[in-house]
């Protein structure tokens, strides 16, 4: 037999089960409460239910990872810039040594935007040596930070083309561990 509080009790309505009323709106909120059934058949709000929020934040954390996954999967492309159609106007020279492991760097002022190629002419070493070539933008301290550079070795050809934007620029020339003794060269930088 039942005490009278438990009568109370039985015959309040449980809070998280849906309350039958004749009013639309009544009947639109428990459909749109009603996402989860228990084992009871009871159907329980889920989304307003505080138990299942840590599920949502994961499952929430990983739609979002995927999707920044997504996004920094294209992060290593790069689009061809359109080359310029007109030639250098301007070619500048550079000569020095190259010391063991070490780097010469040179600053170039471009006038307008446009073509740029970077040549190393020559290098006073064995046939074949490589070195590492590379074009880029000075930091506010001063140091060059190439955005684009090749493993070369000297010759006539440019090694590196293509579009410059106008203002300050940096040329790097790097021994990368394969010169046996300090070396002269010659790098010119051809611009619009």
């Amino acid at each position: 037999m039942l005490s009278q509080g438990d009568e109370r009790r039985s015959e309040t309505p449980d809070a998280r089960a849906p309350v039958a009323r004749n009013r639309p709106s009544d009947q639109r909120v428990a459909v749109a409460c009603s996402l989860e059934s228990s084992s009871t058949g009871v159907v329980a709000p889920a989304l307003l239910d505080p138990a299942n929020l840590p599920m949502r934040a994961l499952r929430h954390s990983l739609i979002l990872s995927a999707l920044l996954l997504a996004a920094c999967d294209q992060a290593g492309t790069s689009t061809a810039l359109d080359r310029p159609t007109t030639p250098p106007s301007k070619v500048v020279s550079f000569n020095g040594t190259l010391q063991l492991l070490a780097t010469a760097t040179y600053t170039v002022s471009v006038s307008t935007d446009g073509y740029v190629e970077v040549t190393l002419l020559g290098l006073a070493a064995p046939a074949g040596t490589k070195v590492e070539l590379g074009i880029g933008t000075p930091s506010v301290t001063g140091v060059c930070a190439p955005n684009h550079s090749v493993s070369t070795e000297a010759g006539p050809s440019a090694q590196i083309i293509g579009t410059g934007i106008a203002g300050t620029l940096c040329v790097t020339l790097t021994d990368v561990g394969n010169l046996t003794a300090p070396a002269l060269y010659t790098i010119t930088v051809a611009s619009s």
